[in-house]
């Protein structure tokens, strides 16, 4: 596919409604743009021989993002076709300041966390358009899954930070 055809389909997809058809690659791709005060979540989802489009504005408050996992799950078990189960969730997310941590905390899953330099700016800077953006990249497998690391070893460093500053304080 010539660069000319990928703006092409990007802006198919950038410049879509709900329910519009769009390029399917996998069964589903989820891109989530990350701020403040709120996520943007586009979902992918092959229904047959087209690709349709769904999204969500959410609040960051931790139910408001834990709901919008749920409804991106479910958007992809109820309107895939054939039906792909969404368990582990794969989705791409900016790294935005601290402000995607939570984030990915409440939708859990195999996320892959993009420099938002490298995941490419719209030509219009929306949180709609970057959401679909994401979403499409998702779709295409082009970036892979990020280490995240487990609440276990998170804890671990944290103790070992305490005991390595303990030490140093009675020296």
């Amino acid at each position: 596919m010539g660069r000319g055809s990928v703006i092409n389909a990007l802006e198919g997809i950038l410049n879509g409604q709900n329910g519009d058809e769009v390029r399917p690659l996998f069964p589903y791709g989820v891109g989530i743009d990350t701020h403040r005060d709120f996520i943007q979540v586009c979902v992918l989802v092959k229904e047959g021989e087209s690709t349709r489009q769904y999204e969500l504005k959410s609040s960051t408050a931790w139910y408001a993002m834990k709901e919008a996992a749920t409804w991106a799950k479910e958007v992809i078990r109820t309107k895939s076709i054939p039906t792909v189960d969404p368990e582990p969730l794969r989705y791409t997310i900016e790294s935005t300041s601290t402000y995607h941590l939570p984030v990915i905390k409440a939708f859990g899953g195999k996320p892959s966390v993009v420099n938002p330099i490298l995941a490419g700016a719209t030509r219009r800077k929306t949180d709609v358009l970057d959401a679909r953006l994401l979403a499409y990249q998702s779709l295409t497998g082009l970036w892979p899954s990020s280490f995240i690391v487990s609440p276990e070893i998170q804890e671990f460093r944290l103790l070992m930070k305490q005991r390595a500053h303990h030490i140093k304080m009675r020296m």
